[in-house]
């Protein structure tokens, strides 16, 4: 047992290994002066070199000082993924101004949120786009000055005059980040992260803290030039920084599917990282289970070096083993962190024996970052395999709550041991134990937030949307795990009439993400409480989901819809399913269409694209489609 002297006096230690951190911009700089003509990045089959890249990156920097000469201005960018996104974001990065990503598949409604919250000085949008920020911005009139169109705030300019920037003037607005005790001076991004109260929290990153970790990652896991990274996360997550980022400080190659990763299909992306010699990429465990849980699949994962998963807890690594028997030289990596932290991690290296436990630990710190373990009377909890609340501490300028002091300053916190102002601790809310060999272990959240296929989702919004709906008087939205262990939302809710499925999915997707929408609709007569009469979560997760009867008109006719249906009911896990059920309304989500996709191939290889499943929601439709193409 370590004694609890010995734990504060490493958790307010001051010494670590500073890693020399350059910026971000001199770090490309000075790669593309040494290697000018090598390949920076990879999309499809576009391709630039660093030369170019650093050529670029210089425009659009020029182009940003022209419009503002003063640093620190938040820019949203809206355009599609890609090499042009990545010298905006570099672009921004370079003037000393604060990069904010809009996700242009999220509904206008969501978007409008952003903006709301972020108050940006200025947006740069692809042409196809910008039909939503008009929008946006004429909804938002009262706040910002009728003039954001007027010619001489509006400019055409480089990368085939594709992009717009608009500068906007704000009627009320606030120009700094708030004054909180955890102030910095210079900031890179502002990411959108779920939050336990019912409103998102958007995440301020310091410019140190992003290029120390960059820095560190790159020496610690010893990227080379020669390597060949691949960017697989949306924009709208932070670990598309960190994928972007490492590659091209260590003068590597970041190579881009040219279709979404999703819409690849396992098969398909397996494939494209066996092809493109992927060295390094990043998977959220649910999806690293699709593609490993198959031993022609694991097999071409062979020439990855780093397999970095994160995103949701790894309960077991059992499906690994596919994975690990055919390349035993891949070093997997689970990486733990927190949006509010920017890119500061936990970090452990899978094991053989880790393949056995039920639960994969999260790891240690990572230098720079201190970690300890509280229990509810705030006392430290010095026994191995106790539980309690991670609390972190980053030595390297940490993140922050933009426009949240209160929230803020209730997650970040001057550091009880030491109680220096300017000495900040993040309260996580999560419970943990620390295992004897130094190793920390997750175990659940304390607060209304859950993570599923990698993506940290607020069940607090979800309700708060619902209950918006007019015949919405009451609701709860919880995790549910399926026969196989895979998380999925359930939203449970009392209403004055009944509400087709199809309804409340319709009407949340105005102004929700697609993995915001719960999976299951449940309408009840009454939640049940507890003694101090809220709503009793434990209880409803022991409410099992019912299936509603299949009827004659719905039953398969053909030998292909009866296949088809077996699938389903695989991939589901339910028995009762017609050949009309919507695959989204009776529990599918965008996971279980790669899971459903790869089932489909194994009977009828190469018949279907993973994006047919999006179109084509019901088995009756899908056998049509299929039909109709002669493809069976």
């Amino acid at each position: 047992m370590v004694s609890e002297k010995s734990l504060i006096k490493n958790f307010n230690g001051n010494k670590y290994n500073k890693i020399k951190s350059e910026s971000i911009n001199k770090m490309i700089s000075d790669i593309a002066k040494a290697n000018y003509d090598k390949i920076a990045i990879e999309f499809g089959d576009e391709k630039i070199s660093y030369q170019t890249l650093n050529q670029q990156i210089k425009k659009v920097g020029k182009l940003i000082k022209k419009n503002s000469p003063a640093s620190q201005k938040k820019i949203c960018i809206l355009t599609s993924r890609g090499i042009k996104l990545i010298v905006l974001l570099l672009g921004i990065l370079k003037t000393n101004n604060i990069f904010i990503p809009l996700n242009p598949k999220y509904p206008v409604k969501k978007i409008e949120e952003i903006i709301k919250n972020t108050e940006p000085d200025f947006f740069i949008i692809d042409n196809k786009f910008i039909k939503i920020i008009k929008r946006v911005l004429r909804n938002r009139k009262n706040e910002y000055s009728e003039n954001y169109f007027a010619d001489n705030n509006s400019e055409k300019f480089i990368l085939k005059n594709n992009f717009t920037l608009i500068s906007v003037a704000q009627k009320k607005r606030t120009d700094q980040p708030p004054e909180n005790i955890h102030k910095r001076t210079a900031w890179d991004f502002i990411y959108l992260t779920s939050g336990s109260t019912d409103d998102p929290k958007f995440v301020y990153g310091a410019k140190k803290g992003l290029a120390y970790c960059i820095n560190y990652i790159i020496k610690k896991f010893n990227i080379k030039k020669d390597w060949r990274i691949a960017q697989l996360p949306a924009v709208s997550f932070i670990a598309f920084l960190r994928d972007t980022l490492v590659p091209l400080c260590a003068g590597a190659t970041l190579c881009i599917p040219a279709e979404e990763p999703a819409s690849l299909g396992a098969d398909g992306l397996a494939n494209w990282i066996f092809k493109k010699n992927i060295n390094f990429l990043t998977f959220p465990p649910t999806f690293l289970q699709i593609i490993a849980d198959n031993k022609k699949r694991a097999k071409l994962l062979k020439k990855l070096k780093y397999i970095f998963v994160g995103g949701e807890e790894m309960l077991n690594g059992r499906y690994l083993k596919n994975l690990m028997a055919a390349s035993p030289k891949i070093n997997i990596i689970n990486s733990f962190g927190y949006t509010e932290m920017g890119l500061a991690r936990l970090y452990h290296r899978l094991t053989a024996e880790d393949l056995k436990n039920e639960r994969i630990p999260i790891g240690r710190p990572m230098e720079g970052l201190k970690a300890i373990i509280l229990n509810e009377q705030k006392k430290v909890i010095t026994e191995p395999n106790i539980a309690g609340e991670l609390y972190l501490r980053v030595l390297f300028s940490p993140s922050g709550l933009y426009h949240k002091d209160e929230l803020t300053d209730e997650n970040f916190l001057i550091n009880p041991f030491s109680r220096r102002p300017r000495d900040i601790v993040f309260k996580t809310g999560d419970l943990v134990e620390r295992k004897p060999d130094g190793n920390y272990v997750f175990y659940s959240r304390k607060v209304c937030l859950v993570n599923i296929g990698g993506i940290r989702i607020g069940l607090g919004e979800i309700e708060k949307k619902l209950l918006q709906h007019k015949s919405i008087i009451s609701c709860a939205v919880i995790e549910k795990k399926d026969k196989k262990g895979r998380r999925a939302l359930a939203a449970y809710f009392i209403s004055s009439k009944p509400i087709p499925v199809s309804e409340l999915r319709k009407f949340l997707a105005k102004s929700l993400p697609n993995h915001n929408i719960p999976n299951y609709f449940i309408r009840l007569d009454k939640l049940p409480r507890n003694f101090n009469n809220k709503i009793d979560r434990l209880a409803l997760s022991k409410i099992k989901i019912p299936e509603k009867p299949t009827t004659r008109k719905n039953f398969p006719q053909k030998k292909f819809e009866k296949d088809l249906i077996k699938i389903w009911q695989k991939v589901l896990c339910r028995k009762e399913i017609g050949v009309n059920d919507d695959f989204f309304e009776i529990g599918g989500n965008s996971l279980k269409v790669i899971e459903l996709h790869d089932e489909i191939n194994k009977h009828y290889p190469e018949i279907i694209k993973v994006a047919d499943l999006f179109i084509h929601k019901t088995v009756s439709e899908l056998s049509n489609h299929i039909t109709n193409k002669n493809k069976i």
